[in-house]
């Protein structure tokens, strides 16, 4: 909405497991962080976000001391696609994200291939995201992820 963005979003790994998240930062709460926020909240920053609280979700579940992991992540936000793919963006927001999500993806070595989605077939994310009840999957409170979205941004060069 104009006032408050949903934050969600599942991996599912090989093995069976799976790990998830869903948080929500208001306008307010962004604006105290970024300095970039204004008064619009920036979809496709916040999908990359997104995308970058899965990949952190996704490392924590990782064994230590492993070699390079490639993950394949959807979004349904064709910008935030793009500028992941490329590594940069003309729009402030977005590229206040890609900074410190580079910097984490380099310093772990997990490299996220993200391919749109159309939101129609974005069904858990979506879920998640809007918290809606009953999710489509059975997700259980073990398998939940907690990241302290305040931190995320703190390298970025465009912080406030």
């Amino acid at each position: 909405s104009q006032s408050m963005a949903g934050f969600g979003g599942a991996a599912f790994f090989p093995n069976g497991t799976c790990v998830w998240f869903q948080f929500q930062i208001t306008l307010a709460q962004a604006n105290e962080h970024w300095h970039w926020v204004g008064m619009d909240m920036h979809i496709a920053a916040w999908e990359l976000l997104t995308q970058f609280t899965l990949t952190v979700c996704i490392e924590s579940r990782l064994p230590r001391g492993r070699g390079p992991v490639a993950c394949q992540q959807g979004t349904d936000n064709s910008a935030a696609d793009a500028a992941s793919a490329k590594g940069l963006s003309m729009t402030p927001a977005v590229s206040a994200v890609l900074a410190p999500y580079f910097k984490f993806l380099r310093r772990y070595h997990i490299f996220p291939k993200m391919t749109h989605v159309p939101g129609h077939l974005n069904v858990i994310a979506d879920s998640l995201s809007r918290f809606k009840q009953p999710l489509p999957e059975p997700f259980t409170v073990a398998d939940c992820c907690v990241v302290r979205w305040q931190e995320l941004l703190a390298s970025s060069p465009q912080t406030g």
